[in-house]
């Protein structure tokens, strides 16, 4: 940890452990739009070598407790600061050491609409806050002043550097004084600076750099004007260490990833979370523009790597969590009233569910370093671990903020969630026979060759709760073609052919209140079986027709959609020697929504 200052740090992502995550935070807060360069303003080589950085740390959660339940958002800690090049032919990038403190990732983004390359931190200091990032690509540099280059009080100074917005794309320049040096070496400035400044340079009137800005007065407390600064001779030094340990190969690679990282990484810099929640919120008003949410799904590729998997994950969950929110308070989709604003929710939370389990199947570890995998997948809560996300909050407070509009009924562009619902529809699969031998009738020891089955049915859906429905059906099934021995002697029996009726019950589990259900089933039933049996005696073949009874436990899987359920489900009946037969079907069943009602 670096030392005590008398100057609250919160000029940069902040000066805690996870401070990276502070600058994002304030600039996904504050504002959303691109910054542009404005009509009549000359950009020099200064805001050409000055750029931004970014580094991906963790996702985190903050938990809200609701009239309907808790609901759980997703804090992605991502830092946000500035950097800047430097002489020497090295592509070397200096910034502050807590913009890139703990970071996965690394990536630094030239100014407009240039290119953006990952980096690997060559050297870092957390004492005197000063960092040294290698990338693979051009940038314009910057010629620092010699190290025993002297300061003067009241010399006039700028710093340049991106504040606020994560996705400005020109560097913004401030002025001020230097107002004196202090104890721990570091020199104190008389300017106003901004989150997302930290790391930037300090330049002199000549356009070299004297210096590097790490922190500003906290207004919260009081201090207003001040800002501090690493020295020069601090920078030479960094810069020295990190090209000593470029040559003697001590600098971590790349990771393997890291390309298409850096391209997830601009992407979810350039779109922004704050921008990505106030269009989830839009859609809730009627609106269908979701061209900010549907550009982050398009991010889930299979390369990814898990950390980016869920920082991915992150912004859709947030999404999700937005539109709930909006229209009315719910914490389950399940809840919601039915249409598109409820698929949409649906979707998303599917998805980062998705991306959350291929994360953690592919590296087990990453519940560790990300505390929102382990809520999510039912690993246990876990809270903020550090106040350097405390400004995210406070931003959002969950109790405080302030009461989004409400949206009349008759934008809803939905309906009333259903309690009860009639359904009808149809099934097709295959079936066959199954049991013991000798005398009991159509039961088997072992399967034979199945018969195509069809299934038409009507019913009846309760749902007394979003996460459990009740479903009743009657149904006429009809099999035909299925292979069957008789007795246990060889028989021949050509053309196996049943028809007859039943009644399934199901209880459908639908987890986290999703689209999908899982339900175990019982079937009861009657089927009359007609065949033909080849007489060796006679060698003639002869008809014949029985009745057995269905007894047939099962499972089901599938979708409960807008206006239609898809499930696969499977039956295999119980044989015995009073006459039940051992059918098993196995049916891909699409039943219609034909009316229904409730709250």
């Amino acid at each position: 940890m670096r030392r005590a200052v008398e100057i609250p740090r919160v000029a940069g992502p902040g000066a805690g452990p996870l401070a990276a995550g502070r600058a994002l935070a304030f600039a996904l807060a504050l504002t959303l739009g691109a910054g542009a360069q404005a009509q009549g303003v000359e950009f020099g080589a200064v805001d050409a070598a000055t750029v931004r950085v970014f580094a991906v740390q963790n996702v985190t959660t903050e938990e809200g407790r609701t009239a309907r339940g808790t609901r759980v958002v997703a804090i992605p800690n991502m830092g946000h600061g500035t950097g800047f090049s430097v002489t020497g032919g090295d592509h070397l990038v200096l910034t502050a050491a807590h913009v890139v403190e703990n970071a996965l990732y690394v990536v630094v983004r030239l100014p407009g609409d240039g290119a953006y390359y990952p980096a690997r931190v060559a050297y870092r200091d957390d004492e005197r806050d000063v960092a040294v990032l290698h990338i693979v690509g051009d940038v314009p540099p910057l010629e620092l002043q010699p190290a025993d280059h002297t300061l003067r009080t009241r010399q006039q100074v700028f710093t340049v550097g991106y504040p606020l917005d994560a996705s400005r794309r020109q560097a913004q320049s401030s002025r001020g004084i230097v107002g004196g040096a202090r104890d721990d070496g570091q020199v104190q400035l008389d300017m106003d600076v901004n989150p997302g400044n930290s790391g930037g340079p300090v330049i002199d009137e000549a356009d070299r750099v004297v210096g590097m800005l790490v922190a500003g007065g906290d207004v919260r407390q009081g201090v207003q004007g001040l800002a501090l600064a690493v020295p020069l001779a601090t920078l030479h030094d960094a810069l020295r260490e990190a090209r000593l340990r470029l040559v003697e190969a001590r600098v971590p690679g790349l990771p393997g990833d890291a390309d298409e990282a850096a391209r997830v990484i601009d992407t979810l810099s350039r779109v922004g979370l704050m921008r990505v929640l106030r269009e989830a919120s839009d859609v809730t008003e009627g609106t269908t523009d979701t061209q900010a949410i549907q550009e982050i799904r398009a991010l889930d590729l299979p390369e990814l790597s898990p950390d980016m998997k869920v920082f991915v994950a992150a912004f859709l969950w947030d999404a999700a969590q937005m539109l709930m929110f909006r229209a009315g308070d719910h914490v389950s989709p399940g809840t919601m009233p039915v249409g598109p604003t409820r698929t949409l929710a649906e979707e998303l939370l599917q998805q980062a569910s998705t991306l959350m389990r291929a994360a953690a199947q592919r590296d087990p570890t990453i519940s560790d370093r990300s505390p929102f995998v382990r809520v999510v997948t039912g690993g246990g809560p876990a809270l903020v671990s550090s106040e350097a996300l405390r400004p995210f909050v406070d931003a959002f407070p969950l109790e405080t903020a302030p009461p989004l509009p409400e949206v009349p009924p008759e934008n809803w562009h939905w309906r009333d969630r259903q309690s009860w619902l009639i359904l009808a529809g149809l099934g097709a699969g295959g079936g066959g026979l199954i049991g013991g031998t000798g005398g009991g009738g159509y039961a088997l020891v072992h399967p034979l060759t199945p018969g195509a089955v069809v299934r038409f049915f009507g019913g009846i859906r309760l749902t007394p709760a979003a996460v459990f429905s009740l479903v009743v059906e009657v149904d006429l099934l009809i099999t035909t073609k299925m292979d069957a021995n008789y007795r246990s002697e060889p028989s021949t029996f050509d053309e196996v052919r049943s028809r007859g009726g039943g009644g399934t019950f199901l209880l459908r589990f639908h987890p986290g209140g999703a689209g999908f259900f899982i339900a175990p089933s019982f079937r009861v039933g009657g089927q009359r079986f007609r065949d033909k049996v080849y007489d060796s005696s006679t060698r003639t073949y002869r008809t014949r027709t029985e009745t057995f009874r269905l007894i047939q436990p099962g499972l089901e899987v599938g979708f409960q959609l807008a206006h239609s359920d898809l499930s696969l489900r499977g039956h295999i009946g119980v044989p015995s020697a009073d006459r039940s037969a051992g059918l098993y079907t196995i049916m891909l069943n699409l039943a219609f929504h034909i009316f229904g009602g409730g709250q």
